[in-house]
């Protein structure tokens, strides 16, 4: 056996194995996330809201833990948007 092909092998085997251990963290990390029902965290109390004329817009802003519940993860820490909205309009015509 060359040299050459004895490393590749080696190295081949450690992508195998780097891959099977992601597998096993992916599915042990799935397996842990129960998130709770969107309606029932409550962020929801503290929903602001603006009319004018037919469009209606609704915003809150989760907080660590109850993004934690509703994604499995916090928020705060990937990202610096944590706000849930709603658009809501009364007519058919185009908004701009």
């Amino acid at each position: 056996m060359r040299p050459r092909s004895r490393w590749l092998k080696i190295v081949l085997m450690l992508i195998i194995v780097v891959m099977a251990l992601m597998a096993v963290k992916v599915v042990y990390v799935s397996s842990n996330y129960k998130p709770q029902p969107f309606f029932e965290v409550p962020f929801r109390e503290r929903i602001q809201s603006k009319t004018e004329d037919a469009v209606k817009i609704s915003v809150a802003v989760l907080s660590a833990e109850e993004s934690k519940q509703i994604f499995g993860v916090n928020l705060q820490k990937k990202t610096s948007n944590r706000s849930g909205s709603e658009l809501r309009t009364k007519t058919q015509n185009p908004i701009g």
